[in-house]
């Protein structure tokens, strides 16, 4: 060890096979499970040198200890300039103590694995959640907003998109604020949350709060089945720009085209039990929802609707093979 506290690391993990924590120790001042005891630090730029002992990447050979050896890894608070990605991760415990990344990437590539992974505390994110074909994750809160400070391509957010086979995912909060479009790095962000798949829909998403403001285009796009939605809060949204936007799978002719706070298409057996939407005074003939097709023996079923302006076919467009069911509206009177 130096004087620094620095653990000199001799070896190589291709010669071990059982896990070892200690061998992979740089920094021994810190606790079991830091992630500044394995190199990963917040507010520091990334040097880019991987873990000597695992050869890897720090963040990847951090993501080696939680899952081989069954440890929590914590995350301090702070900007930490990487990209979280996860793939083919099973039995990965991560603590986040309003550390914020760049990206959150989960997927099992063309495997099909249950993942198990769980993501505890506040993660802060400053681009975007991804996933894809991904089984079983559950986070506690996700916020998603912009800091062009950060960034270093200095764009704003591209909100959180769950892609085909993405299933069994629970998160009890999720917020995203200031998702952005007009250029070609947002031509598949069509909403702040989009939940699609061409053919193999997401299934089992249940999010208990989600709150989205300042989004340029969708608020929400939900398609899939059975998923599970506590009280979803919108508000302005619609404002942005329809350039560089690749048409949306699923969706028939020009219909992407027009943004709305929630659009719900080919969705099945799927609750909400309250939704608030609020458009901007600025939008003349706001569209709050797109109610699309889907079976009616699979019903869609939103319990409660409120809106800021007082009621009319308008504010809502619903096709005569809609399967969705608003028991109750209340709008501004």
């Amino acid at each position: 060890m130096d004087r620094s506290g620095k653990q000199n690391v001799v070896g190589s993990e291709k010669s071990l096979d059982t896990f070892v924590e200690k061998n992979y120790v740089l920094y021994s001042v810190y606790e079991k499970g830091d992630s500044r005891r394995y190199g990963v630090f917040p507010d520091k730029q990334a040097d880019g040198s991987p873990h000597p002992f695992s050869g890897k990447s720090k963040i990847q050979t951090l993501l080696d200890i939680s899952e081989r050896g069954k440890i929590e890894i914590r995350f301090t608070e702070g900007y930490y300039p990487f990209d979280l990605t996860l793939i083919k991760r099973r039995n990965v415990r991560l603590i986040f103590e309003n550390a914020t990344f760049k990206t959150l990437y989960l997927t099992n590539e063309n495997e099909e694995i249950l993942n198990q992974i769980k993501l505890e505390g506040t993660l802060k994110l400053v681009d975007r959640l991804g996933a894809y074909n991904i089984n079983g994750v559950e986070m506690d809160s996700i916020i998603v907003y912009s800091d062009t400070t950060n960034v270093l391509l200095n764009y704003r957010n591209r909100g959180c998109k769950f892609y085909k086979k993405t299933n069994n995912v629970k998160i009890k909060y999720l917020k995203i604020s200031d998702v952005g479009s007009g250029s070609k790095l947002f031509e598949n962000t069509y909403a702040a949350l989009m939940i699609d798949g061409m053919g193999d829909n997401p299934k089992n998403i249940s999010i208990q709060e989600v709150v989205i403001s300042n989004v340029d285009r969708n608020g929400m796009y939900v398609s899939g089945n059975n998923h599970s939605f506590g009280i979803v809060n919108i508000s302005s949204f619609g404002k942005g720009s329809k350039e560089h936007l690749n048409k949306i799978q699923e969706t028939v002719g020009n219909e992407y085209l027009t943004f709305c706070g929630i659009w719900i298409n080919r969705c099945e057996d799927t609750y909400f039990r309250r939704v608030n939407i609020l458009a901007d005074d600025s939008l003349e003939w706001p569209v709050f929802m797109k109610l699309d097709e889907g079976p009616v023996y699979k019903p869609v079923v939103i319990d409660y609707l409120e809106m800021n302006r007082i009621y009319e076919d308008t504010l809502i467009y619903d096709k005569k093979t809609t399967n969705v069911l608003i028991k109750r509206v209340k709008d501004s009177i």
